[in-house]
């Protein structure tokens, strides 16, 4: 056991001993990105957890935030997102809980260190700057704990809880509606209150782009364009827009109100067709072929089309932008470059760019901290863009070249990086500072998917082999458990989590593993699939009576449900139409939604 995992099994302990007595236990998890906190003046990191239950109906839930200073006053901050920012005005800790952000400061909510304790249950909604939202079952919420300290102020970590409405994953899920679609249904997207699914089709027409009710399976709207869609990312969301593109056209990028009635704000043109689109807060950035708008910058909230940029690359690899606050990152092929952005007063401007001796494969990052791993092996394979800095900080190499559907992971400050067989197949970058890279570790085969949730990194291999599934401490940048299949992957999404677990769909079957606080991963269950997976997604409840926290995973015929607790499989389905698209299954609550050639199918989970 690590010296880091045993610490924070401590806190959760101490966490345990001071709660109140209905507290049932130690409940929901803690995300790496600002974990630990910066230390305050006792020398020691403040920090929060969680106990309760994480059923609604209980109403339990109390937070707890340790190693405050003694004498000083301090209180919760509560959100549904989280992000990063370091050291913000009068404060020597780090931000994670952002968007819609509710302080928990109202009279007799505000406590003093050396531990500050608040039951949430009691008082679920956050008051100050406005009245909030209440948690519904089926949300994930996290929290931080804010305190003075030496005339100035600091932050704990944070806590991340997913709520449930309790009860077990169904045994006989359903066909709710099958919407048709002309053509084949290239992406699909569920809003996260569950309300909206989007669809959009391969192919032009006045129905290429829909809205269907989740609830009922009934179609609300749909939309025209003029064209299809043939990208790697075609549709992003917040909670109030839509932003969807397609090929080249005079309606290539579409964007939409979800409140209330679906309505079109706005419609731009493209010269060349989308290739990926990535959104944060009211920020959208598309990258397209070559061309005079190559990287086009849009504000979600008014439509407007904020700045363009030319260029003689075209894009590749699997993801090509990656977008955070006021900086982006777009990436292409031709001269091999990398280009670095910034935003100011509403618009976008290029900043800074590189090359690289081949072209990017993936690209990803969080709080001005991004990676782009390149497509070949050789010096500059890996390269790091940190802080505010237009160019890269460091190049790390790498023995062979990436692969798989997902080669790079930002979490926090440290990466997750990928490539095909080899001695550093899995590299774990430190991006705080002068970036540095901790560790590497060997794959007998080609890393194909990776996610990091919860600190910890899950690395899955394509083609079958004695490592085929691996996990990282990203804190500790330590391997801490490896598993064997005799399945390879099919497709683009073959890990999903579920908390503190993780499924992982490779061929006609899947493995389910438990990730502990303390001690390494276990092997929970191996499941038959009714078919080949094509790709996987989590959900979880948002009706009172369901809490079931599951996935489906879409097979080459049809999809198969399964209880993330009990680690089996709980119902399947069949289809006559094959999957399609870059994404072939989403879902959340109750629902599922399985793209096909010709038809969007919506499965009631709730049965």
């Amino acid at each position: 056991m690590t010296h880091f995992r045993m610490l924070r099994r401590l806190l959760v302990l101490l966490a345990m001993i001071t709660a109140p007595a209905t507290a049932q236990g130690p409940i929901g998890f803690t995300p790496s990105l600002c974990d630990p906190g910066n230390p305050n003046s006792t020398g020691a990191s403040g920090a929060i957890a969680a106990t309760g239950s994480e059923d609604i109906g209980d109403q339990d839930v109390t937070l707890i935030a340790s190693n405050i200073p003694p004498g000083q006053f301090g209180y919760f901050v509560g959100s549904r997102t989280l992000g990063f920012i370091p050291l913000p005005p009068g404060s020597v800790g780090n931000v994670c809980v952002l968007g819609l952000q509710g302080r928990y400061a109202e009279p007799g909510q505000i406590g003093v260190g050396p531990t500050l304790t608040l039951d949430v249950g009691s008082i679920p909604v956050p008051t100050f700057p406005a009245p909030g939202e209440a948690i519904v079952a089926g949300e994930i919420w996290y929290w931080q704990a804010w305190h003075r300290d030496l005339g100035g102020s600091n932050f704990t970590n944070a806590v991340g809880i997913e709520f449930n409405a309790g009860g077990g994953c169904p045994s006989n899920p359903q066909a709710l509606a099958s919407v048709p679609v002309a053509g084949e249904a290239y992406a699909v997207a569920v809003l996260r209150n569950g309300a909206r699914i989007i669809t959009r089709s391969n192919r032009s027409g006045p129905d290429a782009i829909q809205f269907i009710d989740a609830r009922t399976g009934s179609l609300v709207s749909a939309f025209d364009a003029s064209s299809g869609a043939s990208g790697m990312r075609t549709i992003v969301t917040t909670p109030s827009r839509a932003v969807i593109a397609g090929d080249a056209g005079p309606d290539a990028v579409q964007i939409f109100e979800l409140e209330g009635a679906p309505s079109r704000i706005a419609s731009h043109a493209l010269t060349s067709d989308a290739y990926d689109i990535a959104i944060d807060g009211n920020n959208v950035v598309v990258r397209a072929g070559a061309g005079p708008d190559a990287v086009t910058f849009y504000d979600a909230s008014s439509g407007v089309r904020t700045s363009t940029t030319a260029s003689t690359s075209a894009p590749s690899g699997v993801r090509a932008v990656a977008i955070d606050g006021a900086s982006a990152v777009v990436t292409g092929s031709g001269p091999n470059f990398v280009q670095i952005y910034r935003g100011h007063l509403g618009s976008w401007a290029l900043s800074g760019w590189y090359l690289l001796s081949s072209a990017p494969y993936d690209v990803d990052g969080a709080g001005l901290r991004y990676v782009v791993r390149a497509s070949g092996s050789g010096n500059d394979a890996v390269s790091a863009v940190v802080g505010v800095s237009p160019f890269p900080t460091r190049f790390f190499a790498a023995a062979s070249a990436a692969s798989g559907a997902r080669a790079v992971v930002v979490e926090g400050t440290r990466a997750i990086v990928t490539g095909a067989a080899g001695p550093d197949a899995v590299q774990v970058i430190e991006t705080n500072g002068l970036p540095d890279r901790l560790a590497t570790y060997a794959l007998t085969a080609d890393a194909q998917d990776v996610v990091a949730p919860f600190g910890t990194a899950v690395v899955r291999t394509g083609p079958a082999a004695s490592d085929a599934t691996t996990f990282y401490d990203l804190v500790t940048a330590e391997r801490i458990g490896r598993f064997a299949s005799t399945e390879s992957t099919n497709g683009q999404g073959v890990v999903c989590v579920q908390l503190n677990r993780v499924l992982v769909a490779a061929g006609s079957s899947a493995q389910l593993f438990e990730v502990p606080t303390t001690g390494p991963p276990v092997l929970v269950s191996t499941m038959p699939l009714g078919a080949s997976s094509v790709d996987i997604a989590a959900f979880g409840g948002l009706s009172p009576s369901f809490g079931c926290r599951g996935a489906v995973v879409r097979t080459s015929a049809g999809a198969d449900v399964i209880d993330m607790a009990s680690g089996q499989v709980t119902g399947s389905f069949v289809l006559s139409a094959p999957a399609t698209g870059p994404l072939a299954v989403a879902a959340v609550g109750d629902r599922a939604v399985l793209a096909t050639a010709g038809s969007v199918e919506v499965l009631d989970l709730a049965r």
